[in-house]
């Protein structure tokens, strides 16, 4: 019992890649949303006036 489980740091490694997945995923959802609304923007604005 001196060192920490190999479940636990299976464990920790596990949700480190989880989490680091899920930040990526955002990342590029949010990088995706940006360029369609400038898209759309850049499409839309001489039409408005």
């Amino acid at each position: 019992m001196d060192g920490p489980d190999a479940t636990d740091t299976d464990r920790t490694r596990r949700l480190r890649r989880v989490a680091v997945i899920a930040g990526v995923t955002l990342i590029v959802l949010l990088v995706v949303a940006v360029g369609i609304y400038v898209d759309v923007f850049v499409i839309l604005s001489p039409m408005m006036g």
